[in-house]
């Protein structure tokens, strides 16, 4: 309806200026001059003696229907005779007929207490409907005061320039007194310094503020641009509202920064009292990597090389920019998901619920925190959690809420998970656990004995425990045994000692996962560390692997070539272990071990097959069928001997007195050593 008025007033202008052009022409009159020249409008009942508006000038010439003002004021009253808006021209004319005031010159348009004030060239003023259109170079000041509710100023005939406020450029602007409601059209421009941005537009509406009225709202449609800060924000509406200090895009609303940053959604709000910068729904926001510090945890080495081509997207319900503070913050909210790319080819992505981005004052990332099904993964690694911090300055990524972690085939959880990402560093604390391929911890079975190893040989009656002399090694060659019915007991009562108390080591650490099969083997500590090549577990650890368990108090474990399995473990204090020797349990042939310092290795060369275990510290070896004590005892897998240096001790299962039962060890042919 106001546009329609808008077109049929701007054609009454042109059909008044024709006339009176005509009729300067064709209709010459004799010219009379005079001074102070003054028109007076009076409202209608029941308010006939107030004056409605007043035209006045300082010396006028009248020609016919035209009357030509000098120093021309045309002013609006209340129906208490308070003053509304005062119009001022160095020059006009007045129609009588039309009752119209206009002028090609400059003029002057403020309300009467100086809060709004406008200039431009070439205006038209209907005095019969209070409209006033101004035709040309628009500038208009909206003083602060107009922004906050309830602050006025004291009346004033002209504008204290020295004040800042909202200023707005247009080439045309109407204005009807009986809405108060001012149309801007053509290259609309709008600056505010104290509303915090600056804006244009095709068209810009806005309230100007007479008597009573304060400016509420100012909306820009078709093609608008606002500037926040470093921030330009594009789209096809925008509504600035006084009271609440929001200024509101819509219609496919965007924006971008000096930053290399842009985003969009479905709705952007800028905030000029709490200094942010909202987008809500189908929120979008891209950035470069290197101002989130992505290279840490969402990109590999393998993956990602730092350049301009590398950037972050986030999708999101919302964002929030905030620069209240020294550091500023991003605030993701509901169903967020961050995106590191390269050339368009996806190096990692974090989804969670909630994330908070803090940035330093050079936009670069000082820390991130994210919460609610956190999900962080690059190539084949991935952490999960209810909450993640990642610190720039460290490089320290930390979740909780029950964390976990995996990286191709091995996995693992705690109670607390800290990823140096800059090290290649993770620490796992509390209630551990970690699931590997088990051939990462030597072969998942014993190694095949040669054949005559498997046969029955003829026993060696010995009757005492052979000694060998110092610096020189002993060899006993482990036989496949059949045992006795008193034999058998025996060693199932000591598997299963050894199955309570690898059930009592920790048992509060082990995860709600199926028991490991042959492929895999779980390890449960109080704390494990983990790098590239080597991991350290701490505090009641216990490994439970397909061929070799154990129990101890520490385990290092060295993986040196990550192509090969080649792997060196370390365990101390309170070791104990259990060695399946073969695959038929009926015979009982796992070895049972103690000591207090055992070296695993394993290794394959084009020379042949290391297969070592290396016991120290008061170590024990168990059988079915007897036992070995000596200050060192080395076990070869792979060749299915015991190495013993120096003197040693075997005693029978059943007695622990010598000479042991027969058909317990065979020794070297002869007896002798080696």
């Amino acid at each position: 309806m106001l546009r329609v008025a808008c077109c049929v007033l701007r054609v009454s202008i042109a059909a008044l200026l024709f006339h009176c052009a005509f009729s300067a022409v064709d209709v010459p009159a004799q010219r009379v001059e005079g001074s102070n020249f003054k028109v007076v409008d009076l409202f209608d009942p029941p308010y006939e003696r107030q004056i409605k508006s007043m035209i006045e000038g300082a010396r006028w010439r009248h020609q016919d229907s035209q009357t030509v003002v000098n120093d021309a004021k045309v002013q609006t009253f209340r129906t208490n005779g308070a003053v509304e808006l005062i119009i001022e021209a160095p020059e006009a004319f007045y129609d009588d007929t039309h009752k119209a005031v206009n002028s090609a010159g400059p003029v002057q348009f403020r309300t009467a207490d100086g809060r709004f004030f406008l200039s431009g060239v070439g205006f038209l003023w209907l005095q019969t409907n209070s409209i006033l259109y101004i035709s040309n170079r628009v500038q208009t000041i909206v003083f602060p005061e107009l922004t906050e509710i309830g602050s006025l100023v004291a009346s004033t005939n002209s504008p204290a320039q020295t004040n800042k406020g909202v200023t707005v450029f247009s080439d045309r602007f109407q204005y009807i007194k009986d809405s108060g409601i001012g149309i801007y059209t053509g290259n609309v421009r709008a600056v505010g310094t104290n509303v915090d941005f600056k804006g244009k537009s095709d068209v810009m509406e806005v309230l100007v503020p007479v008597g009573e009225h304060q400016l509420q709202t100012i909306t820009m449609t078709d093609k608008v641009t606002l500037d926040y800060e470093n921030v330009e924000a594009t789209g096809q509406k925008a509504v600035y509202t006084a009271a609440t200090g929001l200024a509101k895009i819509t219609g496919s609303p965007t924006w971008h920064d000096e930053n290399q940053r842009q985003g969009r959604g479905d709705e952007l709000v800028i905030d000029r009292t709490n200094k942010t910068f909202r987008a809500n729904g189908q929120a979008w926001v891209k950035m470069p990597a290197q101002s989130m510090g992505t290279n840490g945890f969402l990109s590999s080495t393998t993956n990602s090389a730092a350049g301009t081509n590398q950037f972050v997207e986030v999708f999101s319900d919302y964002y929030e920019f905030r620069t209240n503070s020294t550091a500023n913050s991003v605030l993701f909210g509901d169903h967020v998901c961050m995106v590191d790319s390269t050339n368009g080819i996806t190096n990692g992505t974090l989804t969670a619920a909630t994330m908070l981005v803090t940035l330093l004052s050079t936009n670069e990332l000082q820390s991130m925190v994210a919460q609610k099904n956190v999900v962080i993964e690059n190539d084949e690694n991935q952490f999960t959690g209810e909450k993640a911090v990642y610190t720039a300055t460290n490089g320290i990524l930390e979740l909780t809420g029950n964390p976990a972690w995996r990286a191709g085939q091995r996995k693992g959880n705690g109670d607390l998970i800290l990823a140096d990402l800059k090290r290649q560093e993770m620490e796992v604390r509390t209630n551990a656990w970690m699931r590997v391929p088990s051939s990462q911890l030597g072969p998942s079975t014993a190694m095949t004995q040669t054949s005559s190893a498997t046969q029955r040989k003829p026993p060696v009656i010995t009757q005492s425990s052979p000694s060998g002399s110092k610096g020189q090694k002993s060899l006993i060659e482990w036989p496949q045994m059949e045992p006795d019915t008193a034999t058998l007991l025996k060693g199932a009562e000591q598997k299963r000692q050894f199955n309570n108390i690898a059930a009592r080591t920790n048992s509060s650490s082990a995860p709600n996962t199926r028991p490991s099969t042959n492929e895999f083997a779980d390890i449960y500590s109080e704390t494990y560390t983990v790098t590239t090549n080597t991991a350290r577990f701490e505090g009641g650890v216990r490994i439970i692997h397909p061929r070799l368990n154990w129990v101890c108090q520490t385990m290092n474990v060295d993986s040196p070539n990550p192509n090969t399995k080649d792997v060196t473990m370390t365990a101390e204090q309170a070791v104990e272990f259990n060695l399946k020797a073969g695959t038929d349990e009926n015979q009982l042939q796992d070895v049972h071990g103690t000591c207090n310092h055992a070296v695993y290795n394993y290794a394959v060369t084009s020379s042949g097959t290391n297969d070592t275990m290396t016991l120290t510290g008061n170590p024990i070896l168990e059988t079915t069928n007897g036992i070995i004590k000596n200050k060192i005892l080395i076990l070869d897998y792979a060749n299915n001997k015991l190495i013993t240096p120096g003197k040693y001790k075997i005693y029978g299962t059943n007695a622990t007195t010598t000479p042991i039962p027969t058909n317990v060890f065979r020794m070297p042919t002869g007896g002798k050593k080696k």
